[in-house]
């Protein structure tokens, strides 16, 4: 109803898909239902390939059955 036609939601962080962002599923429900073009990304903290790899794992869980029409994002900010 606020007029925004796309967002990135955030899916979570880490290594372990218990770290999905508590709203992501609510928001992904209310912005599909609003009609609202998505995408994703997870917060990454890695610190080498393994932990980069285990952290895709849990991104790739949590989207799992989902749609998005917009790209799914690996978020890599610290600077290790």
């Amino acid at each position: 109803k606020a007029g925004y036609t796309c967002a990135i939601l955030r899916a979570g962080f880490g290594r372990y898909a218990s770290q999905k962002d508590k709203c992501f599923d609510t928001n992904y429900k209310n912005a599909k239902a609003a009609g609202v073009r998505l995408g994703a990304y997870w917060y990454s903290y890695a610190v080498d390939k393994a932990d980069a790899i285990k952290e895709a794992k849990a991104c790739i869980s949590i989207l799992k059955g989902k749609s998005f029409e917009l790209p799914v994002f690996f978020d890599m900010e610290e600077n290790q």
